[in-house]
């Protein structure tokens, strides 16, 4: 999406954890402004020039027909590794009956994000405006492994298998809202969601729809489309 010097800088954040790192797939929503150096890189980098933009669920989609592994991982340009996560998630992914597993997300001061949350209602969404409730699952203690509602896409790994049985993202939703959809039928499959606390990785957070009104016209498209289809159900209910 334009974030050339970002996505330069995270593959080569990438670089220093080779031994969890098959495959890279770095795809092109635009056409890229600087050459991507590949040749010298730990693992193989699969580029995607897409000929139109297409949208966050359609991307991965898309980059997941080059998964051989056994583990998917979703990560946004914006995102900064200062120390390993992948070991630390992977073996919260191994835990039983876990198909998404997210680390702690924190902003560029350390300060943890909403990252982790509960399932958004129209009831829930009305308290929020008033200022009663901010959907955010609570992290209490962070050595602990915990299973929030559904975790943000910036930053996710998903168990490959998993991923193929929901049949991946929602292309319905363009942005916003896939991720939480995604972790919905994950949990009405009977599988869960975990959040690693005790991993962390920076986000620089952008804020589109703040700014933009195009995104938060998708924003608040994506929210009737949730609301829409999970209203009065309970995605949880099937894991024991």
């Amino acid at each position: 999406h334009g974030h050339d010097e970002l996505v330069q800088n995270l593959v080569s954040q990438l670089a220093s954890f080779p031994a969890y790192i098959k495959k890279v797939i770095l795809t092109h929503n635009i056409e890229p402004r600087i050459s991507f150096e590949t040749e010298n890189a730990p693992f193989e980098i699969v580029q995607i020039c897409n000929k139109n933009a297409m949208g966050f669920g359609a991307n991965h989609n898309q980059a997941f027909e080059y998964c051989h592994t056994n583990y998917f991982c979703v990560m946004n340009p914006d995102i900064m590794l200062d120390s390993d996560p992948f070991s630390g998630l992977l073996n919260c992914a191994s835990q039983k009956n876990v198909a998404i597993v997210a680390p702690r997300i924190v902003n560029t001061e350390q300060k943890n994000e909403d990252s982790a949350r509960y399932f958004p209602t129209p009831w829930g969404l009305l308290k929020k405006i008033f200022g009663n409730y901010d959907g955010i699952y609570p992290m209490v203690d962070t050595n602990k492994v915990t299973n929030p509602d559904w975790v943000a896409g910036m930053f996710m790994l998903i168990n490959t298998e998993n991923y193929r049985k929901v049949l991946g993202f929602d292309e319905s939703f363009f942005l916003y809202y896939e991720d939480v959809d995604l972790c919905a039928r994950v949990w009405e499959q009977g599988y869960k969601v975990a959040l690693c606390p005790q991993v962390s990785v920076v986000h620089d957070a952008r804020r589109e729809s703040h700014r933009n009104f195009r995104f938060l016209k998708w924003h608040i498209n994506s929210a009737m489309r949730f609301f829409i289809r999970y209203l009065g159900k309970d995605p949880r209910k099937q894991v024991k």
